[in-house]
């Protein structure tokens, strides 16, 4: 793994725990971290929804993706696809993906967190959008890996997201 790869995975879950922190400080719910691996969807599960907020059932894994540019372009890339192969074949991946396995997915920018069902969030895939993919040594990924994404605005996901929180 390249330490352009470990910076990347560590600036990630460090955005994913300040997204889980502030989202337990704001609805009262206690959760358990999902062993990551190939294909995994999930960061957390609810394991106890104390709060009258019926979208955080227990049980319900919940994804999180902390998209920085969106701060400046007021745009989410929203990942459906990937390759390691050059795109000699590719397998779902992200939100899409999360979505279709029943999480709930959370987009955050900057401070704003936007909490979709996997239906909001489908919905918001199926808004007007265009289509681009990740460029050689994306985030540090070797050159054969690759994703595939969906650009939406932040008009789209603020009228969509089922529920948000500010950290």
């Amino acid at each position: 793994m390249t330490l352009l790869v470990m910076q990347h995975i560590r600036a990630s879950q460090r955005a994913e725990y300040l997204q889980m922190d502030g989202l337990k400080k704001t609805i009262d719910i206690e959760v358990e971290p999902i062993q990551q691996g190939a294909r995994v969807c999930g960061d957390y599960r609810v394991t106890k929804n104390n709060s009258s907020n019926i979208i955080f059932r227990m049980g319900t894994k919940i994804e999180f993706k902390n998209d920085i540019r969106s701060q400046t372009t007021n745009r989410f890339y929203l990942e459906f696809e990937s390759t390691n192969n050059n795109w000699w074949s590719s397998y779902e991946s992200g939100v899409t993906k999360a979505a279709k396995e029943g999480c709930l997915v959370i987009l955050g920018s900057g401070e704003n967190n936007y909490v979709f069902t996997p239906s909001a969030l489908l919905q918001l895939f199926n808004t007007k959008g265009r289509i681009c993919g990740t460029r050689i040594g994306s985030n540090g990924n070797p050159d054969n890996l690759y994703t595939r994404g969906k650009i939406v605005t932040l008009e789209n996901v603020e009228a969509i997201c089922s529920f948000r929180y500010t950290l």
